[in-house]
């Protein structure tokens, strides 16, 4: 019995995770992201969702190969599974070099959050072993949406903090941008015109 319940939990792991970096899948974490949003509507909490893409990625790929690639991606779930409780956070490959990282929080504080968020952009950002004798650094960008504020529902949620993601690829990369302030921005223009 043992050894089947093994198994079938075997079976049920692989089906949830992404096999390089054994962090939840698209499909799982869309999921458990859909449950984290229902738990925080029904308690008063808030979901804080950081949409992450790697900086410099692509050329380590071109430059090194997809094993050194692979390493890279490995090590940067590591770090994410070091910084985030895996019983109460969510950690995500989207796919390719991007992730998302949610976490349930009773009281948000937007300056927290950015410690937080900068915090792990600079763990980010430390050295990479590809080889005995090569190391590589890549970076990241992230955009951060917090629901009941910036959605309610997850592909909205989502879709703000990818806007954010990308708001910060095209204004220099390796930053945090959170989609209240473009909210603001847009209030304000609206007011002014």
């Amino acid at each position: 019995m043992t050894e089947r319940a093994e198994r079938e939990f075997q079976i049920q792991f692989e089906a949830d995770h992404d096999p390089l970096t054994d962090l939840f899948n698209r499909r799982a974490g869309e999921k458990r992201l859909k449950k984290a949003l229902r738990e925080c509507a029904k308690h008063g909490q808030h979901l804080v969702l950081m949409m992450i893409d790697l900086d410099k990625f692509k050329p380590i790929n071109d430059t090194y190969g997809h094993e050194a690639g692979d390493k890279v991606l490995i090590e940067i779930a590591n770090r994410f599974k070091k910084r985030f409780n895996n019983n109460t956070d969510i950690c995500i490959r989207l796919g390719g070099d991007e992730f998302i990282v949610a976490q349930q929080i009773n009281n948000y504080d937007k300056s927290s959050t950015q410690n937080q968020a900068i915090a792990l952009l600079d763990e980010l950002q430390q050295d990479i072993s590809i080889s005995q004798t090569k190391k590589c650094a890549v970076g990241a960008s992230i955009g951060i949406a917090v629901a009941p504020n910036d959605g309610n529902e997850l592909l909205e949620l989502m879709f703000n903090a990818d806007k954010m993601l990308y708001h910060v690829k095209e204004t220099g990369r390796g930053n945090v941008a959170f989609y209240d302030e473009l909210k603001n921005k847009m209030l304000l223009s609206i007011l002014n015109n």
